[in-house]
Formats: structure tokens, sequence, C-alpha cells
């Protein structure tokens, strides 16, 4: 039997505790994640791969908005998860009317984002034993 194709989620974060509950959850589903931690480097990885899904952190270097437009216009389609710590709707409106799928408030947690990979990417999810 062959093996099932892991999926890629591109992950946009410059905060070291963001990157290592997205790892573990990443790990958890057998998830491939490519991380990267500013929006130009995303930029740039989004059109050097094919991509399942796309999480992003608001408090990364550099506008998301361009990146999200991009990514909307060339795989609407695509899941987008962005975390934010920002209560303020008009900071993040630009990244809004992109189109995310998802908004999650900082800090990340870990169950909310399984919950997210599992809805939007069950084909490929391996269910996690129980502990």
């Amino acid at each position: 039997m062959a093996d099932p194709i892991r999926p890629n989620v591109l992950v946009v974060t410059a905060d070291a505790e963001v990157a290592g509950v997205v790892a573990e959850a990443l790990a958890g589903k057998d998830i491939r994640g490519v991380f990267v931690g500013n929006m130009p480097a995303a930029a740039t990885k989004f059109d050097q791969s094919n991509w399942d899904m796309l999480v992003v952190d608001l408090s990364a270097d550099g506008d998301a908005a361009p990146v999200l437009e991009k990514v909307r216009r060339e795989l609407p389609e695509l899941p987008v998860v962005l975390f934010t710590d920002e209560i303020s709707a008009d900071k993040i409106k630009p990244s809004l009317r992109t189109g995310c799928t998802e908004l999650l408030r900082r800090p990340v947690d870990r169950k909310s984002l399984e919950s997210l990979l599992e809805m939007f990417l069950p084909a490929h999810v391996v269910p996690m034993a129980a502990s």
C-alpha cells in the first residue's frame, strides 16, 4: 500500500512560542510544516511549492495583506488561518478582507489549531493516539 501524501502547511511566524505550538500540532497530525519568519519570505516560499494550508501570525514582520491577496487570487480555496493578539478590528481589517478562513487569538492554543487541521485537512490528518 502506498504511503499517503503528507500535506504541506506554510507557517509564517517569528515568535518561537507560536512556532513551537504549531510544530507540535502539525507533527501530531503527520503534517509537514515549512516555517518562515516574515511576510517577504512567505511570498517567496509560496511560489516554490504546493500548499494545503497557510498559517499566518499577524505579528510577523511585513505586511500580510499583499501576500494574502496573492493567495486568494491564485488559490481561492486554500484554508488560511490567522493568529493575532490584536483586539482592534481596525488593525486587522486589511488581513481579514483578504478572506481568511479562521482567525485565532494569541496565545495559540494547540487543541484549537488541531481542530482546524482536522476540519480543513480531513483526508490527510492521521488520528492522534489517545493519551
